[in-house]
């Protein structure tokens, strides 16, 4: 599949991010679980499923904003782009490292904004 051709020009609006600036963290925290195909499926599978642990996963990034609800992670930051946003509710949360400290990407932007 093509990929879309990239502008020229920086949409309004754009922030150029000062990557060593920005607050780095490794976040360790419970996925929530789907089981099951569509469908009709075994009570007994589920059953079997439903007893095992839901997975732990790791996500490092760039920190784009955090509260008592929840984090919000990039992992790949350029001049005007980035990849996909992370967002994991802190009840899911069990350990929370900043592997380097600084301002959220949202401090940046609001800091920016008053000036």
């Amino acid at each position: 599949m093509p990929r879309p051709k990239k502008s020229d020009k920086t949409p309004k609006g754009d922030v150029e991010v000062p990557f060593d600036t920005i607050q780095i963290a490794e976040v360790v925290w419970i996925d929530a679980e789907e089981i099951g195909d569509i469908g009709w499926n075994s009570i007994r599978d589920m059953l079997r499923s439903a007893n095992k642990s839901c997975p732990q996963m790791i996500t490092i990034g760039y920190v784009v904003m955090s509260d008592d609800d929840q984090i919000a992670l990039m992992n790949t930051i350029g001049p005007a782009e980035c990849s996909r946003l992370d967002k994991i509710p802190m009840g899911m949360v069990q350990r929370l490292t900043i592997m380097r400290d600084g301002i959220t990407l949202t401090e940046y932007v609001a800091e920016k904004r008053k000036r």
